[in-house]
């Protein structure tokens, strides 16, 4: 099937041509313009398809007149007589083509089709395709197959379904916060109507509004959305639906963890982690280890308390790593004058050349490591001076974490960890590799930046 220029593209084209070249303008300076030559006064306007310019009469050399092409195309027409052929009208709507007259190619095109309904060149040039044996326009076509058209875009039915499910669960998330009663209670009836699979996608985008009951509406909503979710698919019992399922769950729980890590409201965070634990946690761990990695402060906290609030076994090599390197902050903030290097596992962080730089100023090393379940190339650390009470209650955050996980009480010791790892890490199995989507050196761009 063949797809052409639509014939409505033709109709709005013809008005810039309805001032062609007709007279031609010489002008004292050389040049030579094509147009219509209006004299008015000491003034002579030339108008073209794209715009008109004036001349002071004494800058015209002379002006040729001529007729434009729509003033020549009645000509033209005339001359083909009364029965004109299939040929002629063919010539006559290239010439009109030639000469961007678009109105009158089109009823050029038409006057073919007239005498030749299948004529190829006609059809296509007036926008028809030719699908299941017959010649239909690009609408009908598309409708045959069962696209509809949405916001000046063809979709399949599904999809505009989805799309306008979706939009519905946004706008009935605002209602339904908002100052009128009567309107947020209907607006929170209707949600209740709305499938489940596009109540979670619709409140998927509102995770991250500015308003908090929003926000945490939305996280209310994908809890009690998601086992719908997982029914419905379910009864099809196809393996895509499947993978559908699982696609969505990954992306719904890796949302609800940057919530949980990363937004202000500590009720949104409570909430987002209570829905996560509903139905998520085995998804939610890579996502846990990435922020614990890349994540600094509360961030980092909240991560390795909530790895610790799974139990999750495995994640104990991300929380040695990250001890140890928030451990050689702390160092490296209450030092005074260490004569050597603060060594960190992989190279060096010169102590002695940091602090004796301005106290404002922060030193960023990329490092490299290797644990039991990937290898992490350029995370970034970052060691600042002065000052390390943040950085000391992501220690404790840290230490609280693992003395909970693996019951070894070995407290803010680095060295005790690493050496307790190297006799333990067969006990904590090598599970699936933190996720790479996002991972990048200078921060997470889906972070949470919500408001009050």
């Amino acid at each position: 099937m063949r797809l052409t220029l639509p014939g409505f593209v033709i109709c709005a084209a013809s008005a810039l041509a309805r001032i062609a070249a007709g007279d031609t303008i010489y002008l004292t300076d050389g040049r030579k313009l094509e147009g219509t030559a209006i004299e008015h006064g000491d003034t002579v306007t030339v108008q073209t398809p794209i715009g008109s310019m004036d001349f002071p009469r004494a800058k015209v050399l002379r002006i040729e007149k001529g007729l434009s092409p729509s003033e020549e195309y009645p000509v033209r027409l005339k001359k083909l007589g009364a029965s004109p052929t299939v040929e002629h009208r063919l010539a006559l709507a290239r010439w009109c083509r030639e000469k961007k007259i678009f109105r009158e190619m089109r009823a050029e095109y038409e006057a073919v089709l007239a005498l030749d309904p299948d004529q190829i060149e006609a059809r296509e040039a007036l926008g028809y395709v030719h699908q299941d044996g017959r010649w239909m326009t690009r609408e009908e076509a598309m409708t045959a197959q069962g696209f509809v058209r949405y916001k000046n875009e063809w979709i399949p039915k599904a999809e505009k379904e989805r799309r306008e499910g979706e939009e519905r669960v946004q706008v009935l998330l605002m209602k339904a916060n908002g100052y009128d009663a009567k309107a947020a209670a209907a607006a929170k009836a209707e949600l209740e109507t709305i499938p489940p699979e596009y109540r979670v996608a619709g409140a998927l985008t509102k995770m991250g509004d500015s308003m908090r009951p929003v926000r945490r509406m939305a996280i209310d909503l994908i809890g009690g959305a998601m086992p719908g979710v997982e029914e419905a698919w379910a009864k099809n019992g196809g393996y895509a639906d499947q993978m559908k399922y699982v696609e969505l769950k990954w992306k719904v729980v890796e949302r609800l963890v940057r919530s949980t890590v990363a937004d202000r409201d500590e009720e949104v965070r409570k909430s987002a982690w209570a829905t996560v634990k509903s139905f998520g946690s085995q998804e939610a761990v890579p996502w846990l280890e990435k922020s614990l990695v890349e994540g600094v402060g509360g961030e980092r906290i909240r991560s390795a308390l909530a790895l610790e609030d799974l139990g999750e076994r495995a994640s104990v090599a991300y929380l040695i790593y990250t001890l140890y390197y928030v451990t050689i902050e702390i160092r490296a903030t209450v030092a005074q004058l260490d004569p050597g290097p603060v060594t960190a596992g992989i190279y060096p962080l010169n102590v002695s050349t940091f602090l004796g730089q301005n106290a404002d100023q922060t030193l960023v090393a990329r490092v490299q490591i290797e644990t039991p379940r990937i290898r992490i190339a350029s995370v970034r650390t970052t060691v600042t001076a002065p000052g390390g009470e943040t950085i000391e209650m992501e220690r404790d955050a840290i230490v609280h974490a693992l003395q909970g996980i693996t019951e070894a009480k070995l407290g803010p010791d680095t060295k005790a960890w690493l050496a307790w790892w190297d006799k333990s890490k067969a006990e904590y199995g090598s599970p699936n590799a933190m996720p790479a989507k996002d991972l990048d050196a200078n921060g997470d761009p889906n972070a949470i930046e919500g408001g009050g």
